[in-house]
């Protein structure tokens, strides 16, 4: 390897200044990530997680038959993606208080993402529940669930009881959602789902924003949008990095920490900036190309 390959850097040299960077642009995979999702029974609360989560029926029934735990309560179920991320389902929060678990407890000092289920027509009662749930979440997501129930009438219909759960809670958005055809019990396998796609755009949002995307990204049955979204994310940065000054510094970042995030994305473990700089010949630091990624792809099932 030529000295020219590192910017005029020796290799040690370059490798620390990639690490270093590489650091400060990965996320901090070792947090965890708290969800919960209220409603009263009968909302559709895990028909909504199987959604979010890009199950078939038939996955989300093995899910509900290994996966998830019944509470004390018969109400609550606690759900483990895996021992940093955890969704909770339950009527409210005092449900899972009642629980009086060390898991729950530390779970309901920390609530990342709270989605908050109403169905039918407008309860004005509900928005002490979700004043509730706001005071203990980050970011709250507002879902009319089962709107299938205003099939066949005027879209006004469902624009009016939009309109008035919004002043009733007090809220400026609500996600119209369907999520039918995950009940095991169900004679029919047509599935029904709305309005779930732009409500998993807006979650994922945010948690970008946090650093926290891929730990649940990780977990959804369909990876390869997310995968595609890293490679063509850096393939468009490494495409504006080759003109800068000191470019195979930059590009050897981007593609280090393409290649990290892919191997999280897949594996759920996190690689050392050691083994994803081995991965990347630096040569092609220089000569940008799309190549690194073919390789990348390796790692897609």
């Amino acid at each position: 390897m030529t000295i020219s390959a590192f910017d005029g850097l020796n290799e040690n040299t370059f490798s620390n200044k990639v690490r270093n960077q590489l650091d400060e642009k990965k996320q901090n995979w070792s947090e965890t990530l708290n969800i919960v999702v209220i409603g009263k029974v009968s909302s559709g609360k895990s028909s909504l997680i199987n959604a979010l989560l890009r199950l078939s029926r038939k996955q989300a029934i093995q899910i509900a038959k290994v996966g998830a735990k019944s509470g004390v309560t018969k109400k609550t179920n606690e759900i483990s993606l895996d021992d940093k991320v955890l969704l909770i389902d339950s009527p409210g929060l005092d449900d899972i208080r009642k629980e009086n678990s060390k898991r729950t407890q530390k779970f309901l000092k920390h609530i990342d993402i709270g989605i908050f289920v109403v169905t039918g027509s407008s309860d004005a009662s509900q928005k002490r529940n979700l004043d509730q749930l706001k005071n203990q979440c980050k970011s709250i997501f507002v879902v009319l669930n089962k709107i299938d129930e205003w099939d066949g009438l005027k879209s006004s219909a469902i624009e009016d009881v939009i309109n008035q759960w919004k002043t009733d809670l007090d809220i400026d958005k609500i996600y119209p959602t369907n999520t039918k055809g995950y009940d095991p019990q169900s004679t029919t396998s047509d599935m029904d789902i709305r309005g779930v796609y732009a409500l998993r755009n807006d979650i994922e949002a945010f948690l970008q924003k946090e650093g926290k995307d891929l730990l649940l990204k990780r977990h959804m049955a369909d990876k390869k949008p997310y995968a595609n979204g890293i490679i063509a994310s850096a393939l468009a940065s490494v495409a504006v990095q080759s003109l800068l000054p000191g470019a195979a510094l930059y590009i050897t970042v981007t593609q280090t920490a393409a290649i990290a995030s892919l191997y999280y994305l897949y594996t759920g473990k996190i690689m050392s900036a050691e083994a994803a700089i081995t991965m990347v010949p630096v040569f092609l630091a220089e000569t940008p190309s799309p190549n690194i990624f073919l390789a990348i792809k390796s790692f897609l099932p």
